[in-house]
């Protein structure tokens, strides 16, 4: 076995050998080397056959814009041939895909058909997405791509990514068009490399357009140089790129200002980041303009801006076409428009054919472009140009640099050439074409051998000196020609570069940024665990050295690799336990808390306008204003330190004896541990570098005359350094010579109060440029303290020092002057008066007790996960580039983050001891975990803190054979073979100890609250037994390495073990059948261990074997649980109560302590809602209560009444509550009557369970019972009072005539709707019941007859008032009830009406009277009447006799004559004449004198008319007449002596028979 692992490793190295050498080979190869791998520098002829093949073997696949395929996956390589296939990697990147491990190869036809593409690497060029699988593009033609103005600010086939590796060959790109975006290449927008990563690009061709306004090349918008030793080589590529045409604007023609055939920028600050292109042909048409105010333009063949720190190789290129710029400064370069620096610039065998134009607005400068290099301008290379010649027209254009700005000569031009026929520049003196400075005159002694020939001239092969014209020209027709046949480099283009000793700080943060023991994290921050299981783990990896983990020990070993274990401990949130409140109250804890400051709950949520925010304190602002100011005051000591410990570290970087450097590294440890605060703790620290400098270590350096000296002593980077800066002073450099100690002392402390202001100014800075991530009112809170600290500090110190720095070197007497001008005798003594700490304090004390400072632990996690960001990123740029000036940053931001995790933690113990706060959020599924803060503080302290010593490192060798990890209440023995005891690990006695059979460890975990028994075994033939002295779940893991060193890990979880049981293991048995032997009650059995999964699996549920246990006062029980599915990869529980004063709970092992109730919680540490169990001890019922509305019933009444009453629907609900029960049963009945508990009790009487709040209908009288039974059982009945739920009476008329002897009993009409009557008044008087009215079956309500005929007729009603019983039911007067509405009832009581008066005759016949009594007597006395009243048909008539007396008082006027004689009819009393008939009448009464003859003939008894039925009646006779004389004259005669009625009717009769 172990042959064939060195066979596999040997295999191993020689693979990852070849193909090292093979991937260097391309730039750094032998020219042997390279003719002998021509496939790779292949020909365009056979590259065009490779893809012939291609394209014949592949169909094409025309894409629809949005198809997306996945491709084949070979091993570990995507294989790639179509647009769709693209589209798929486009897509995956684009969603966080980095390719981790894997190839991504793309080759074939690929057409995207001119569909808008979503570029591989949707991001802009801050944000660069990364991609750290490796690229090969080979042999691919891909068309049709096109990149609209809307799909980002880098767009190219790749937008913007940071790559390791990509490898191009055989790559053709045809007809790309790319419209709006900040940078845009046809490959890529914007690409960044990362350290020791490669970018490739080789015999491939590239041709398209871009729009005006994308900075553009034809390879890259912007290539950055993001890691030291990173390279982007092109070699053997033709590119072709046209700008389209610019725009109108309202002040002139703009478009984008950086235009280039290659590159539109390079940017780089790493060390050794190379350039190179080999072989590039550039055809371009660019055009780069902005003609408005101070916005410079650059337009280059092949880079447009060159800056940073880059190596820059150009080798046999070509630039063909033409270059426009226009700008303040219009910048054109034939090769590089506008360089800003660069370390290294060669460039050999090149030519410029281009046409060159460059123009500049009236602001700016002219005479910025050059056939090479149009201006340099802030940092010369080293280097040379050679061999090269410029042939382009141009007239505003010099040869080959213009505008070198940078004094010196570094950069020298050889053997090169212009065509003074088309280079026609009127303006400029000819002495100064081949090399300008910034006033375009001549710089001297920069070209060697360099000419302007004529055209002709240009053609002669003799006129360029020692140009290679066998390998690498050729003479074309004009010019010379490039054979691009050869693409090996010179000999001194492959630079061997010395690098210089890395410095102490950055051998430092190597440790400390080294990706050791990374996996074993990444591991664990990856995971699918839940937040307690990453916690608990990485606690124990960090807090423990991972002695819990059964893999630790034989695997690995922790504490060999320290200091990276600190940065990983540090950047974990899931160790911290304010980080994790947070992560907790962001998840929906912060709804669950109602805690008032305890958490900084978003008082402010939306924005404010800026006068606002600068000037209002919000409460939110308030609290972390007072949270910064606090950890100002509180870490300003820290913060000094840091900076002595800079300082020292700076100057003792000469110091090269192991000697002296471990004497250098016990005083920073001994400043570091320095404790004092203010002005004491910074005498304290200077104290220790005084020692230093007596011991001669770093400060005793002398000048060239002698004298003490510490120039440049603070300088840039220091206190005063900074202040210049930001104050514009140009003096930032303070020398001190030939002063005390205690003088350079006073000047230090002062650069280190204004270090510590400028460190604070920075942390401020970095909240406020942090918007997006940190809350809203904490960035306002630091807008405010930094405009606070301005005027306030800095205003205190700021006089001190401008004096200071007004002189660049302070000795003895300026010293003295500057002590008069601030009035002091020694420097020192001002450190009083700029105390910074003092200065804190007082901005705390005027915030007064606004918050209590527990409420800080949610803003220290916001601001640790701030400089957490801070600090990953400033690792990864020290691992790009291992500067000082990054190590240092990594520095800054470490101790800022561990301040921060220092303070979250020391906070979160704070709030953990608010009152209650700890009962609240744990019965809301959150285990504070106080205990493991504590641990976690102490690990801060011990193991994070940066220490500038060396790892210790440990053995490889000692590793262990197997491992074995026990919790629960349990002893563990170990035994020899042959029965010795070798060691007994007791529970809860923390132990650590080692002999020849390994290393036994009994060690608290706070996660658990248990003892761990942990025992490394050198051997395993031994055996364990393990002891259970209480009841308990046993936890068990045992590990053992195989024959291939890998760990095998098998466990058996929360397994119930009682009192006095024990499991014998014996680790051979459990490698060979993966079992162990229990002793339960002298009952053998055998449990077999689970093999641990490889892949996570979650736990879907879990429950314990009870849900509720009800115990007696000490009585225990052992909870099991189970956990589904059973092979879950977490199974570890942590038990708590949520009373211990009632319930106690140890490893699932409950306790009763007193009547109550409280809850056992199970927490799986990989499930958020822990799993409980209720203790219940319970001997009183529930407390019930009935509720309608406000009224609340809660006890049992015996003697009940009806006292509520409702018109309406009334809502019942019923609670119950009971202390110590959780659940509560409860049912109801509802009665019509009184009841007892004995008739409640009776089987006959059916409760009805309650599920929620019921209704009582109207027309209900009710009796409501309520009974609750608790848990334990225990029982409580109550009632409610009587409740009438009733309508009001219906009344459909209230308004009713009575007449009088005449009507009967009234019924009225009123729909009682089950009510009864009260009583019924009218007026005052109330009426009986069975005398004046009764109440029907039916529910009639009756006025009887006999009562209203007694009542008064008279025109005003009687009114009557009629109360009721609710439902039967009397109301008793309530405030609260519905009192039921009376009845008013209007009665008119009338006499009987006369319907109709019958008819009084006329005296028609009274013969020669004239007696007046006589006549009267022949008069009617009464008349027939109707009326109402049946029994009332006469009424009397009163006749007025006065015209007769009148007219026949004289017996001598006696004749036939015709009295009217008047009448009035009186009506009974009992009668009334409501329709005002009239009783006044009248009647006829005809006084005849006797004639016998007219008698007998003419007149007619009164009798005859009444026999022949003739009616007599008034009427005209007018129309009478005829023509019979005779009967004319008896129809005269009968008129004259008959009435006027009976006229009428004789007239009618004779009509009637024609007479």
């Amino acid at each position: 076995m172990h042959k064939k692992k060195i066979i596999s490793i040997i295999l191993v190295i020689v693979i990852l050998e070849g193909l090292f050498t093979e991937k260097i080979m391309f730039i750094y190869a032998s020219a042997d080397q390279r003719n002998s791998s021509q496939n790779i520098y292949a020909s365009a002829d056979q590259r065009n056959s490779s893809q012939n093949i291609n394209e014949n073997v592949l169909p094409v696949e025309i894409w629809d814009g949005e198809t997306t395929t996945t491709p084949e996956l070979i091993g570990y390589e995507y294989k790639i041939y179509s647009a769709s296939e693209l589209a798929w990697f486009a897509k995956e990147v684009n969603s966080g895909n980095s390719f981790d491990g894997k190839t991504i190869y793309i080759s074939g036809n690929i057409n995207l058909n001119g569909h808008d593409w979503f570029v591989i690497g949707l991001s802009d060029f801050d944000n660069p997405i990364e991609i750290k699988g490796n690229i090969v593009i080979q042999n691919a033609l891909i068309s049709g791509l096109y990149i609209s103005e809307n799909n980002g600010m880098c767009n190219g086939l790749f937008g913007s990514v940071l790559i390791n590796d990509i490898f191009i060959d055989g790559l053709i790109m045809d007809d790309v068009e790319i419209f709006g975006s900040s940078y845009g290449g046809f490959l890529f927008g914007n690409i960044e490399i990362s350290r020791n990563g490669n970018c490739v690009i080789q015999n491939s061709s590239l041709k398209g357009r871009a729009s005006s306004d994308v900075s553009c090349g034809a390879i890259a918008g912007q290539f950055i140089g993001y890691g030291d030793n990173s390279q982007i080589s092109l070699v053997n590529c033709k590119l072709s790129i046209e700008s389209i045409e610019d725009y109108e604007t309202w002040y002139g023609r703009k478009n984008s200002a950086l235009k280039a055939g290659v590159i539109a920028k390079c940017y780089t600050q790493a060390k050794k980041c190379a350039i190179v292109m080999n072989g590039v042909t550039c055809d371009v048409s660019l055009k780069s303009i902005d003609e408005y105010g101070y916005h410079s333009s650059v337009a280059a063949g092949i880079i447009g801006i060159l800056e940073g720190t880059s190596n820059v190789y150009l080798y046999q290129c070509q630039v063909d076409g033409n270059i426009y710029s226009k700008g303040y400064c219009g910048y054109a370069g034939g090769i590089i428009g506008k360089m800003i620096g660069c370390n290294i610039y060669k460039q050999s065998d090149c030519v410029v054919t281009a046409s060159l134009e460059s123009h500049w607005n009236a602001y700016g400068f002219p005479w910025v472009s050059a056939g090479f290099i149009g201006a340099i301008t802030d940092m010369k290379p080293d280097g040379f140009i050679r061999n090269s010649y410029y042939a382009g027209k141009t007239e505003t254009a010099l040869a080959f640099i213009s505008k070198d700005a940078v004094k010196g000569d570094k950069i020298k031009i050889y053997n090169s050439y212009y065509d003074k026929n088309l280079l026609v520049t009127s303006n400029v003196d000819e002495r100064n074409v081949f090399h300008a400075d910034n006033g375009c005159w001549e710089i001297r002694n920069t070209t060697i051998n360099c000419n302007k020939y004529t055209t002709e001239q240009m053609g002669m092969q003799s006129n360029f000196v020692n140009w290679n014209f066998n390998d690498i020209w050729k003479m074309g027709d004009k010019y010379p020609k490039l054979r691009l046949e050869n693409f090996e480099l010179p000999d001194d283009f492959l630079v061997n570069e010395v690098g210089l000793e890395d410095s102490d700080i950055v051998k430092i943060v190597r440790q400390y940024a080294s990706n050791e023991m990374y996996d074993e994290w990444e591991k664990i921050w990856n995971s699918e665990y839940s937040e307690d299981v990453k916690m608990e783990k990485i606690i124990n990896l960090a807090l423990n050295y991972g002695i819990s983990d059964p893999r630790e020990g034989l695997e690995f070993f922790v504490k060999a690799h320290e200091k990276a274990m600190a940065y990983n401990q540090l950047i974990s949130d899931d160790m911290y336990t304010a980080s994790n409140f947070l992560s907790w109250l962001d998840n929906g804890g912060r709804l669950l808390i109602g805690v008032d400051g305890l958490a900084f709950n978003g008082e402010l949520k939306q924005w404010v306008n800026v006068s606002t925010y600068i000037k209002d304190e919000y409460p939110g602002i308030k609290k972390y204003k007072n949270m910064i100011y606090e950890y100002m005051d509180s870490t300003s000591n820290n913060i000094e330190t840091w900076n002595d410990i800079k300082t020292v570290t700076k100057l003792a970087g000469n110091v090269t004896s192991l000697t002296e450097k471990t004497y250098v590294e016990e005083k920073i440890n001994e400043l570091n541990s320095v404790k004092s605060t203010g002005v004491k703790g910074t005498q304290e620290r200077w104290k220790i570098i005084k020692e230093m400098d007596e011991k001669g270590v770093f400060i005793n350096y002398k000048d060239g005359e002698g004298n003490l000296t510490v120039e440049k002593f603070l300088d840039k980077t220091s206190g005063f350094g900074q202040f210049a800066n930001a104050m514009g002073i140009a003096n930032n450099v303070i020398g001190m010579v030939d002063l005390a100690i205690d003088d350079i002392n006073g000047y230090v402390l002062i650069d280190s109060k204004l270090q510590t202001y400028y460190q604070y100014k920075k942390m401020l800075e970095d909240i406020i440029e942090s918007k997006d991530i940190v809350p809203y009112e904490l960035w306002c809170a630091a807008v405010q303290v930094r405009s606070e600290i301005d005027q306030g500090y800095l205003n205190k110190i700021k006089e001190t020092a401008e004096i200071i720095l007004s002189a660049s070197k302070i000795n003895k007497q300026i010293n003295n002057d500057v002590c008069e001008m601030l009035g002091i005798s020694k420097i020192t003594e001002w450190i009083d008066i700029v105390d910074m700490e003092a200065w804190f304090i007082n901005q705390v004390v005027d915030f007064g007790k606004m918050v209590r400072q527990a409420s800080y632990a949610e803003g220290y996690a916001q601001l640790a996960n701030l400089y957490k960001i801070r600090l990953i990123k400033s690792k990864n740029d020290f691992v790009n580039s291992m500067t000082d000036e990054n190590a240092w940053e990594f520095y800054y931001y470490y101790n800022m983050l561990y301040s921060m995790r220092v303070k979250g933690e020391q906070m979160y113990l704070e709030m953990h001891n608010v009152n209650g706060l700890a009962k609240s959020l744990f019965s809301k599924g959150y285990d504070m975990k106080a205990e493991v803060t504590k641990e976690i503080l102490d690990n801060l302290e011990n193991k994070c803190k940066f220490n500038l010593g060396e790892n210790v490192e440990i053995p490889d060798s000692l590793k262990y054979v197997s491992k074995l990890i026990v919790s629960c209440s349990v002893n563990v023995k170990v035994y020899s073979k042959d029965g010795q005891l070798i060691k007994e690990l007791k529970d809860g006695l923390v132990q650590d100890e080692s002999n020849s059979y390994g290393r036994f460890i009994v060690n608290y975990n706070s996660c658990t609250n248990e003892y761990d028994k942990i025992i490394y075994l050198l051997n395993n033939d031994l055996k364990i037994e393990v002891f259970s002295y209480d009841d308990g779940l046993v936890n068990m893991t045992y590990s053992y390495l195989n024959e291939d060193d890998i760990a095998i890990v098998k466990y058996i979880n929360n397994q119930p073990l009682l009192k006095n049981s024990n499991i014998i293991i014996y680790p051979n048995d459990v490698k060979s059948s993966g079992k162990v032997i229990a002793n339960v009650d002298n009952e053998t059995q055998e449990i077999e261990l689970k093999n641990e999964n490889n892949d996570y699996i979650k736990i879907t549920d879990a429950n314990l074997s009870d849900i509720t246990l009800y115990l007696s006062v000490g009585e225990s029980k052992l909870l099991s649980v189970d956990i589904f599915p059973i092979n879950a990869s977490v199974q570890n529980l942590t038990w708590e109560s949520s009373d211990i004063e009632i319930a106690s709970v140890k490893n699932g092992k409950v306790t009763a302590k007193k009547e109550g109730k409280a809850t056992i919680y199970a927490f799986l540490h990989d499930k958020f809602t822990p799993i409980k169990c209720t203790i219940i001890c319970d001997n009183t019922g529930p407390d019930v209560n009935i509720n309608i509305g406000c009224y609340r019933w809660n006890t049992f009444d015996h003697n009940i009444k009806f006292r509520f009453f409702s018109k309406n629907t009334q809502t019942i609900t019923i609670t119950a509550f009971d202390n110590i029960s959780e659940n509560v049963k409860i049912e109801y009945y509802l009665a019509e009557k009184n009841m007892s508990k004995e008739e409640l009790s009776s089987e006959n009487t059916i409760w009805k369970e309650y599920k929620g709040e019921f209704d009582i209908l109207a027309n209900n009288k009710k009796i409501i019972y309520a009974k609750a039974v608790d848990e334990s059982g225990n029982e409580t009945i109550v009632n409610s009072e009587g409740i009438v739920i009733y309508t009001d009476t219906e009344v459909n008329n209230n308004e009713y005539v009575y007449i009088k002897n005449v009507s009967g009993d009234m019924l009225l009409d009123l729909k009682l709707n089950g009510n009864t009557i009260d009583k019924i008044k009218n007026g005052n008087i109330t009426l009986k019941y069975g005398v004046d009215y009764i109440v029907n079956k039916d529910g009639d309500v009756i006025l009887l007859k006999e009562y209203m005929d007694g009542l008064i007729a008279n025109d005003v009603p009687y009114t009557f008032i009629i109360n009721y019983n609710p439902f039967g039911e009397v109301y008793m007067s309530n405030k609260e009830c519905d009192i039921p509405t009376e009845t008013t009832i209007k009665l008119k009581v009338r006499k009987p009406r006369l319907v109709s008066i019958g008819k009084i005759n006329d005296l028609i016949e009274v013969t020669n009277e004239t007696d007046i009594k006589k006549i009267e007597s022949y008069l009617d006395k009464e008349v027939a009447i109707i009326t109402e009243d049946t029994t009332v048909t006469n009424a009397k008539i009163k006749w007025d006799l006065s015209v007769l007396e009148n007219k026949l008082s004289d017996s001598t006027a006696l004749m036939d004559q015709i009295i009217e004689v008047k009448g009035v009819i009186e009506l009974p009393l009992v009668i009334d004449n409501i329709d005002n008939i009239h009783l006044d009448t009248k009647i006829k009464v005809h006084i005849l004198v006797k004639d016998d003859k007219m008698n007998e003939n003419l007149c007619f008894e009164k009798n005859d008319v009444e026999k022949q039925n003739i009616k007599v009646e008034y009427n005209n006779c007018d129309d009478i007449t005829t023509t019979n004389d005779k009967h004319n004259i008896n129809m005269l005669i009968l008129l004259l002596i008959v009435s006027f009625n009976t006229i009428l009717v004789m007239c009618f009769v004779y009509n009637k028979n024609d007479v």
